[in-house]
């Protein structure tokens, strides 16, 4: 921690302030300077004071250039230090009229401490540094804190960014599956078209078929009654060639008709084949759909999870924790949303799919739970079950997923215990994170 013994002694062009004045940035250690450009100005304060023509900076600097030039320019009594000052005052205004109300140090390290927790740094750590009622020891603590919290924030952000790129590339790949999924759909209704079209003409074919019988049938039955009376003709006149011919005729007739009557019958067998086909083919493209949906809404599970990893969540002022949201907040599922916080609670999954066990515990632990599984009686013994139980401040299981006895037995055992017990209509990461909703 940088060590000071005091502020700047005034020289002969800076004469020595009163006890109700407030310090002049160009009266404040040299030392303190990066650290008060670095915590009080943002990048977007940068670029708009690199803009300005008082300062005469080079065009194309970069933030760290314009912030090491204003650092340096900082330390001068200058026009330009004077309007650094005042753009220092304007932006945290707020916060020097709030620090104004404090009178000696102890105050000021009270009123310091409150906004440490709450993170309200930057516009206190220049109020604090310009105060006329600062000591030096005060000033390297406060120095020191915004210090260390430079590092916190660096690494938290890298951090975030890593989970950031894993679930963008966990969406990808999701997208990818549900694009591969919908390709497939669409050749299996390419596929069923053609197949009633083939129905169709084969109905087609039937009726014309159907219609052929009933006239051969017809004649058959025409012919019949000519055979009965050539016999009658025959035993009257005894003509019997011409009876051997008619029932020659009436054998090719009837030949003909069992012909006809099995090609029938094939073409018939043939219908319902393709008819049963065409019902599978059905029940294959409302799964797929089905899937298709569970699919997109892993998609927009993993969006809202990337929503809640990006929003910048406040602590409640009561109890100093992140608040769950409700069903009926408006802001639920939206960028808004502040998403449910577990407070470091250990979350039992009992059941689910082996392939989706990392992704329950990210979801789980993104949201400050700590995970445990079981497969709900698959290869895991069932006597573990109570253990786990006994260590878990809340069960989740999802009913699609897990065998009836493992869920009667934690049923059971939460209800003794009193444990929060979540019932999920399946093992997705939506139904997860709906779940998660009702233990916060």
């Amino acid at each position: 921690m940088l060590q000071t013994n005091s502020l700047r002694p005034a020289t002969t062009k800076r004469q020595s302030l009163s006890s109700s004045s407030r310090h002049k940035l160009w009266q404040i250690p040299q030392a303190y300077h990066c650290s008060i450009i670095g915590n009080c100005l943002s990048r977007k304060d940068l670029r708009i004071l690199n803009k300005k023509k008082l300062f005469n900076f080079e065009k194309g600097l970069c933030d760290y250039e314009v912030h090491k030039a204003l650092s340096s320019e900082a330390d001068k009594r200058s026009e330009q230090s004077r309007a650094l000052h005042k753009y220092l005052d304007n932006k945290h205004k707020v916060a020097l009229k709030k620090y104004s109300a404090c009178k000696q140090a102890e105050e000021i390290r009270k009123r310091w401490e409150d906004d440490l927790d709450k993170g309200d740094v930057a516009g206190a750590f220049w109020a604090i540094v310009t105060h006329p009622a600062n000591e030096p020891q005060l000033i390297s603590d406060v120095y020191g804190e915004c210090h260390m919290m430079s590092f916190d924030v660096f690494s938290k952000q890298l951090k975030e960014n890593r989970t950031t790129q894993t679930l963008q590339n966990q969406v990808l790949q999701l997208q990818k599956q549900l694009q591969d999924k919908q390709q497939r759909n669409d050749q299996l209704l390419t596929k069923t078209k053609e197949l009633q079209k083939e129905l169709q003409q084969a109905k087609t074919q039937i009726r014309l078929d159907s219609t052929l019988i009933k006239n051969l049938t017809k004649s058959n039955d025409n012919l019949k009654g000519r055979f009965e009376k050539l016999k009658h003709i025959q035993r009257q006149n005894n003509q019997h060639q011409q009876l051997l011919v008619e029932k020659q005729k009436n054998k090719d007739l009837i030949s003909n008709l069992i012909s006809i009557s099995k090609d029938a019958n094939l073409k018939q067998e043939l219908f319902n084949l393709a008819q049963a086909k065409a019902e599978r083919l059905d029940v294959l493209r409302v799964t797929l759909q089905r899937q298709n949906k569970e699919k997109q809404n892993e998609i927009n599970n993993i969006k809202t999870a990337l929503i809640f990893n990006k929003q910048k969540r406040q602590p409640c002022s009561d109890c100093n924790t992140y608040q769950a949201p409700c069903e009926t907040c408006e802001n639920l599922y939206t960028e808004k949303c502040q998403g449910p916080d577990l407070c470091g609670k250990t979350v039992l999954y009992v059941g689910g799919l082996h392939k989706m066990i990392p992704l329950y515990k990210e979801l789980i632990e993104n949201h400050g739970g700590k995970f445990v599984h079981h497969d709900g009686g698959k290869e895991n013994s069932r006597q573990l079950l109570p253990k786990l139980l006994g260590g878990a401040d809340a069960v989740v299981c999802p009913v699609d997923c897990v065998s009836h006895d493992a869920c009667k037995c934690v049923k059971k055992i939460c209800k003794r215990y009193e444990k929060p017990f979540v019932m999920m209509r399946s093992s997705g990461l939506s139904s997860l994170a709906k779940g998660l909703n009702n233990i916060c």
